[in-house]
């Protein structure tokens, strides 16, 4: 039997096993993004938010030279994931650095490891989606899934994706942040 907690949740391998099923996403972006960085509880996005914007030129681009996750602070660093992006069309998304709450997310540590090398099932393809949009749009993107278990426990993982570019403007990596919240989907 299945048991939940934090030491045995492993996002990639519930959902290939079917234990966890995806129950909705959404996406947002530009002033809806905005509003949900805003709001109450979401201080590790205003956080990350606050930074990256502190650090972008007059073109609106910031390097990951420019980027030093330490300077987030404690409560945010183990939330941080950096993604090199490799290639162009298709793109692949290789995990530089793992923090230790999306490690737990995840089940295990994915840093040196390319995505679509990882165990998502079904929800790959729709994250890697996800991270395309925020390569094209160079702008952040949140992607917040819904997901329920067999059991019926309900819980939410919020991903903040900031893309990094050079000055070429080619995006070359993307600056995340990942959260699993236990409550219900919000509205």
């Amino acid at each position: 039997m299945h048991q939940e907690g934090p030491d045995n949740f492993n996002l990639a391998k519930d959902i290939s096993s079917g234990f966890v099923d995806v129950d909705a996403r959404r996406i947002l972006k530009g002033p809806e993004l905005s509003r949900y960085i805003e709001r109450e509880g979401q201080s590790v996005f205003r956080i990350a938010h606050a930074y990256w914007q502190s650090l972008y030129d007059a073109s609106g681009r910031v390097s990951r030279k420019q980027l030093d996750p330490i300077e987030l602070g404690p409560n945010v660093l183990p939330k941080v994931v950096l993604i090199d992006v490799v290639g162009d069309a298709p793109r692949r998304f290789r995990y530089r650095l793992v923090g230790s709450d999306a490690e737990r997310i995840y089940g295990e540590n994915y840093t040196g490891r390319f995505m679509d090398e990882m165990r998502f099932a079904s929800s790959m393809k729709a994250i890697q989606q996800f991270y395309d949009t925020a390569c094209n749009g160079s702008a952040p993107i949140l992607l917040e899934g819904a997901y329920i278990t067999r059991i019926s426990s309900q819980f939410r993982v919020v991903r903040l994706a900031i893309p990094l570019s050079e000055e070429s403007g080619l995006v070359t990596g993307l600056f995340c942040l990942m959260t699993k919240l236990d409550n219900s989907p919000s509205a």
